[in-house]
């Protein structure tokens, strides 16, 4: 089904009998602003049909969106004990077929204030400027925001739970019943020594060397013709599809199994694939570790994305170069998307299928999104991004554990400090990365990249993303934390 029929279908639901008593209601958008500590799971609870995750707003005030009838709306918002919803939108299926409602940023987290451009530029289209963010009605205002360089998030788009039962509730923005649990870490001293011998595989040359076809410093070959890309955005057509074989070939050459890809559509006829791999595990228990990273860029072109994400591509291959050769409990998944510059498309594409299929889920994901860019003299900060508390206590402390997982494992061999990394526990619930889609089918996460808050890459979004600019001893240390972190959470054979 379509996306946009999903939508309406959810938005049929959701009305149920209201509807014949109610017949002037239409499902409407709204802003309901959390209570004094509350969650996000606490409204859903109350029958608030909330989408996305928890919003901060320019003066620091936390919020949901919803979609539903605005009597429906009220009422839970009241047994919530949230604030009163404030409509945005009074025709939510006029909207589902114009092409959804969208969430634009001009930064990372929506840390960056809204500019007047952008909501000039928008304005006919936004239902909501809460001085970060921009809620906008419609693809068509999706597309324009994305030339603009917003970073994108849809809404009324998350993926199916498995752990609900009402069909209506599949749709929204969900809380698994039961929040995968990573094992207890083992870092005595046989296994930092194994860890260690890892990190000392993960070398400079071999992460140059992924990286360099990427960013046209080698050619590719798609077809059978050799070029060198220039561009990786999604819509660039024989470019990223060159992209997409070449990440396909890399990891056939690893070792991987189950090597393949998943083509993908959107209603607004952007289309593209998905590449994936699989290190099997020992243990043979369905206990499976996502590592993930977007293979697109932007802007249209001249954009070789050298750190966006450029990068994280690399490091994933590399790393699957290097455990592949590694006995593990667990099995680890490598997923490269496309689409991540268009609203995590690939991503949602992707997750969507996994929960469908039902069975168990991963246990985490780690996503790497920009990992090479730091001042030379700056401190080498690398965020690791999770949930709010207000996302849900199970939801942030499952998230937390897994960041003060990565943090242990990194000190144990020696990678954190000065001359090696400073992983930094963020709890802002950043959702502009492919890890949101995994949030919003119960799977714990984290979005790991280079420090956004104080060091943050001027290149962002620009043609100037190019390979001189990035800081290869950062990028080399990043690289191999996540590699060890990734045999460590799997856990050695």
């Amino acid at each position: 089904m379509a996306r946009a029929g999903r939508l309406l279908l959810l938005l049929a639901l959701a009305a149920g009998p209201a509807a014949t008593a109610a017949a002037a209601e239409r499902p409407a958008l709204a802003r309901v602003d959390l209570p004094q500590g509350g969650t996000l799971p606490e409204l859903a609870a109350a029958g608030l049909p909330v989408f996305g995750g928890v919003y901060a707003d320019a003066a620091g005030v936390e919020y949901a969106l919803a979609i539903g009838m605005p009597s429906a709306l009220a009422a839970a918002a009241a047994s919530a004990g949230a604030g009163a919803p404030v409509l945005l939108d009074s025709d939510a299926a006029a909207a589902a077929r114009a092409g959804g409602y969208w969430v634009a940023s001009p930064g990372h987290g929506g840390r960056a204030a809204v500019e007047e451009r952008h909501a000039a530029a928008l304005r006919t289209a936004v239902v909501l400027n809460d001085g970060l963010r921009l809620v906008l009605r419609g693809g068509r205002a999706a597309n324009r925001a994305a030339a603009l360089g917003l970073e994108l998030e849809r809404l009324g788009d998350a993926t199916p739970q498995p752990a609900r039962a009402a069909p209506a509730a599949a749709m929204l923005s969900g809380f698994a019943a039961a929040v995968p649990s990573l094992q207890p870490l083992v870092l005595d001293a046989p296994r930092v020594a194994a860890l260690k011998r890892i990190l000392g595989l993960v070398k400079l040359d071999a992460l140059l060397a992924a990286h360099a076809p990427l960013v046209g410093r080698a050619p590719v070959t798609r077809n059978g013709k050799t070029f060198s890309l220039t561009t990786r955005h999604t819509k660039s057509g024989a470019s990223i599809e060159a992209a997409v074989d070449y990440a396909k070939a890399a990891l056939v050459a690893a070792g991987l199994s189950k090597v393949g890809t998943q083509s993908w559509r959107d209603s607004r006829l952007i289309a593209g694939r998905n590449v994936f791999g699989d290190i099997a595990g020992r243990a043979g228990d369905g206990r499976t570790l996502l590592l993930t990273a977007h293979l697109d860029s932007r802007p249209e072109t001249n954009a070789v994305g050298a750190d966006d994400n450029a990068s994280g591509v690399a490091a994933l291959l590399v790393a699957a170069r290097v455990l592949a050769r590694v006995p593990l409990n667990a099995t680890v998944r490598f997923v490269l998307f496309t689409g991540e510059e268009q609203g995590m498309l690939g991503s949602y594409y992707y997750a969507e299928a996994l929960a469908e299929a039902g069975g168990q889920l991963p246990f985490a994901v780690l996503n790497l999104d920009m990992i090479a860019y730091s001042t030379p003299d700056g401190d080498p900060g690398m965020d690791l991004n999770t949930r709010r508390p207000s996302d849900g206590a199970a939801q942030h402390k499952a998230d937390t554990a897994l960041a003060q997982a990565f943090i242990a494992v990194v000190a144990a061999v020696g990678l954190r400090g000065p001359e090696g990394i400073t992983p930094i526990i963020r709890p802002d619930g950043e959702r502009a990365s492919d890890h949101s889609r995994f949030w919003d089918i119960g799977i714990p996460g984290l979005l790991i990249s280079e420090d956004w808050y104080t060091d943050d890459n001027p290149n962002y979004h620009t043609r100037g993303d190019a390979f001189d600019t990035l800081n290869q001893k950062y990028w080399l240390a990043n690289t191999r934390a996540v590699t060890v972190v990734a045999a460590a959470l799997a856990g050695l054979a």
